[in-house]
């Protein structure tokens, strides 16, 4: 299952929405919840990762990245030096 349709259960996404609203004061719909809930789990799964541990090139994993991008879908640094 791929990042486009994955979802983050309705308890998931309540429990996003009421700390995000607390901290951030912005109410969020389910949709950007969920979008924003997976953004959030991607980054951990990034920050978890060995870089000398062959499984951190997950390639299919459900919180994969393209090479060449940060965790947010933008240039990494190493792109941007180019």
């Amino acid at each position: 299952m791929d990042s486009t349709t994955m979802r983050l259960s309705p308890e998931a996404i309540t429990e996003f929405k009421r700390i995000f609203a607390e901290e951030c004061g912005v109410v969020l719909s389910d949709d950007d919840a969920n979008a924003q809930g997976l953004e959030l789990l991607r980054l951990f799964d990034l920050l978890t990762r060995s870089p000398d541990d062959e499984s951190s090139d997950r390639t299919g994993s459900q919180f994969d990245v393209p090479r060449g991008t940060g965790s947010m879908g933008y240039p990494s640094n190493k792109e941007q030096k180019s």
